[in-house]
């Protein structure tokens, strides 16, 4: 081969780099914020499906079977959009249809839908993230297309139910009445995404004290603002009869483009609250994410727990707020990092969560005995 032969050929493969990086570039910007894999694998994929002995993959399918390919999921969309089939934690936000959907909005604020009866499961789907499994969400009961029925019981991890009341609360069990009342307040953590309805922090602690009313008004996917909305509500709703908040305070609250995304503003909203309402004690329970609890094990680059913000001044600041308010402050990290202590793994605080940042049963039951092991001391 003669020196420019070679020279016209590393110009060829230098052109068809820079042609793909190029379009690689484009087709990023088009799909925006939207989670997918990348045009080389699409077509590597292709190529592949039809080729079987030029897969270099392994079989994942060992214990159980295992989502690889986004294209297991494009080949149901149709189906899945038809039963309302939703997908979080992934790409298809076409999917999150009203229907579908379990929160819209009131006077500006998200509320959540009353009167819900949803299946949720977790899917073993680990495509985008590796601590955010993609989960899908349905109407409890209704039937579905055979081949959306046949793919969920395939690849669901377990099934919960989640339900609501007519005022859009979470239900807590064992349901009791009293007009003594603690309010659970939050996000998707204080409404308790991915747990049954009895495996709630407001109902593990109603189970432990039966002698008030625990109310949960958590609200999957709510900033600050839509907390303190929330808060309204439950004071128009039951008036006089609120004794206790326990105010779940999420990392992902911090947010310097939102209205109440700074602690000193939540805290100083609480305080106003509390004295409006003559409300006699608040906990003020902190979330962080698994990748500040244990970040040497969580934090991969590429991936949302590389870059992800140690809130490290936020949580300081919220800490001392707390004091200043005469709060009470606990976290779940606390928590956690007691089971690694207790098992001698440093993979036992993640049995405190169900993925990045939501608690497990077995978080939510360790926090609901901690809280009432203090009450009683």
């Amino acid at each position: 081969m003669t020196k420019k032969t070679l020279q016209n050929t590393g110009l060829t493969i230098v052109s068809l780099l820079v042609t793909l990086v190029i379009a690689e570039g484009v087709y990023a910007l088009v799909r925006g914020d939207r989670l997918d894999t990348s045009l080389s694998f699409k077509a590597y994929y292709l190529v592949t499906q039809g080729m079987p002995w030029l897969k270099s993959e392994q079989s994942l399918d060992v214990y159980a079977p295992v989502i690889t390919h986004s294209e297991e999921f494009d080949q149901l969309l149709d189906a899945f959009e038809t039963d309302a089939v939703a997908l979080g934690n992934s790409q298809y936000e076409q999917l999150r249809t009203d229907r579908a959907e379990m929160n819209t909005f009131t006077d500006g604020c998200k509320v959540q839908k009353p009167n819900l009866d949803k299946e949720m499961t977790y899917l073993r789907a680990g495509l985008y993230e590796p601590f955010a499994l993609v989960t899908a969400f349905y109407d409890y009961g209704k039937p579905l297309h055979p081949e959306v029925r046949a793919f969920i019981d395939r690849y669901a991890t377990r099934k919960i139910r989640h339900r609501t009341n007519d005022n859009g609360e979470r239900l807590t069990l064992p349901a009791i009445v009293s007009d003594d009342k603690v309010i659970v307040a939050g996000d998707s953590i204080a409404n308790g995404a991915m747990l049954n309805d009895d495996e709630t922090l407001a109902s593990r602690l109603q189970k432990l004290d039966p002698s008030r009313q625990y109310v949960n008004i958590g609200i999957g996917g709510a900033d600050a603002d839509d907390i303190a909305c929330a808060l309204e509500r439950a004071a128009k709703r039951y008036p006089g009869q609120i004794r206790e908040l326990i105010y779940i305070y999420c990392e992902n609250d911090f947010k310097d483009d939102k209205p109440m995304g700074q602690p000193e503003e939540v805290i100083s909203g609480l305080q106003q609250y509390v004295k409006a309402q003559g409300i006699d004690k608040v906990t003020i329970l902190y979330a962080p994410y698994i990748y500040n609890v244990v970040p040497y094990l969580t934090r991969f680059r590429g991936y949302r727990g590389g870059k992800f913000d140690s809130h490290k001044s936020e949580r300081e600041r919220l800490i001392q707020l707390t004091k200043n308010a005469g709060f009470d402050f606990f976290e779940m990290a606390e928590l956690a990092l007691r089971e690694i202590d207790i098992t001698g793994t440093q993979f036992a605080a993640l049995r405190l969560y169900e993925d990045h940042a939501h608690w497990s049963p077995i978080g939510t039951m360790k926090m609901a005995e901690y809280l009432t092991a203090k009450r009683g001391s």
